[in-house]
């Protein structure tokens, strides 16, 4: 059997697959093309909502399961759409626990629930449509913290107290429920897996502390270099590091490693 059939592929977006100024995918628009020419899965994972992964989805013409806001819900493709599962605790929820501790301590911050469409597009660089799909949420609240570092230890110690996590990402800090991208990568894997005799091998991409767990779980990891790369630590057996950022890096990393079917001659096992 040809080797890249005991594959699949995982990809955070923002600051990986996506450009992190103008979102663009296409430096790796290459790699992606193999990838769909020989039938080897790409699942996105990403803090962004259904809404948004269902458009890019339609623009990267792949139909795979998706792992939605972070791990909070699984997209499973259904007829040319997707159904929704729920993995954590409502999005509301969240929000009143934000708001108290805020409320209670008087510490500055801000998130999507304070903000507009408006408020949200100038932000992310986004048009009004886009940012609608972004407050589109279901299981996260992303925040911009305004505060000291020593005030936001505080925050994360009262957040855990209350059984959720704060989750630095690529742009925004993410408030949400006990479960992680590796939870929905799990999922994928076993359902992608069905009627195999062997477990996929994964090949995970990703550029922030969101990603750590979910390229920790991974065959090879690659990490791609951004503002908050410095601060992940990764525990993969193969780890990648490209030269570039974003989606120039993204396809570097992904030739090294098709050149080498899988298994990057130029690696050597992860020390962290």
């Amino acid at each position: 059997m040809t080797w890249y059939k005991d594959w699949m592929v995982v990809s955070d977006l923002d600051g990986t697959l996506l450009d992190h100024d103008d979102y663009s995918w296409e430096p790796a628009a290459g790699a992606l093309a193999t990838l769909k020419h020989h039938g080897v899965p790409l699942v996105l994972a990403s803090s962004k909502t259904l809404a948004e992964l269902r458009l890019l989805a339609k623009e990267l013409e792949i139909h795979q399961p998706m792992i939605v806001e972070n791990g909070a819900a699984l997209a499973w493709p259904e007829g040319e759409d997707y159904s929704s599962q729920t993995m954590g605790r409502p999005r509301a929820e969240l929000i009143e626990v934000i708001e108290q501790l805020r409320a209670d301590n008087g510490w500055r911050f801000s998130g999507f629930a304070d903000w507009s469409a408006s408020d949200v597009a100038e932000d992310c660089g986004l048009d009004l449509e886009q940012a609608a799909l972004a407050l589109d949420r279901h299981g996260t609240e992303p925040l911009v913290w305004q505060d000291s570092e020593e005030a936001y230890d505080q925050f994360v110690k009262e957040i855990e107290a209350a059984q959720l996590r704060a989750v630095r990402g690529g742009r925004y800090i993410h408030v949400m429920g006990q479960f992680d991208k590796v939870d929905g990568l799990m999922a994928v894997v076993e359902a992608l897996g069905v009627g195999r005799a062997t477990r996929l091998k994964i090949l995970a991409f990703g550029d922030s502390p969101n990603d750590a767990e979910m390229l920790s779980a991974a065959d090879v990891a690659v990490r791609i270099r951004s503002r908050k790369s410095t601060d992940m630590k990764v525990q993969a057996p193969l780890l990648l590091q490209p030269t570039q950022p974003g989606p120039y890096g993204w396809a570097e990393a992904f030739d090294q490693w098709w050149k080498a079917e899988g298994k990057p001659a130029s690696s050597t096992p992860n020390p962290s």
